[in-house]
């Protein structure tokens, strides 16, 4: 007895399903056109770039940031390599590069060495107010 659906009927009933899975699982999440780890959302106080050579900060907090550090987290029991945060005007975008981040004995942060798995910033503004970020990067 012969199956009704025939083999070429079954094939393509197995190709579609796949097409179909393959087409849901690959279309999640948005991310910002031009950035390759953009992490933080309206309501954060600071947007983050990560890019292969620089990292870009984007003061969101609604007043001047006068200092701050910013870390670099590895997955390692290595400490942070941080970098101080120079002051940020509201709404002011600054570029940072990586190179400029430093371990707890000098040595630069290379992304050759160490990879980088949570950002973290903390900053004081011109009032006063303290604020601390962490985040994963993407």
């Amino acid at each position: 007895m012969r199956c009704p659906f025939g083999s070429r009927g079954l094939g393509l009933l197995a190709s579609l399903l796949l097409a179909a899975f393959f087409t849901a699982a690959c279309s999640g999440g948005t991310t910002e056109a031009g950035s390759s780890g953009t992490t933080g959302g309206s309501d954060k106080p600071f947007l983050i770039a990560f890019e292969q050579t620089y990292m870009t900060i984007e003061n969101r907090s609604g007043s001047p940031i006068v200092s701050g550090t910013v870390a670099i987290m590895t997955g390692s029991l290595r400490p942070p390599f941080t970098m101080a945060l120079p002051r940020l005007e509201n709404l002011d975008k600054r570029d940072f590069p990586l190179r400029n981040f430093r371990g707890n004995d000098g040595t630069e942060f290379s992304r050759r060495v160490a990879k980088a798995q949570r950002i973290r910033i903390t900053a004081v503004d011109v009032a006063g107010k303290k604020y601390e970020m962490e985040m994963p990067v993407q």
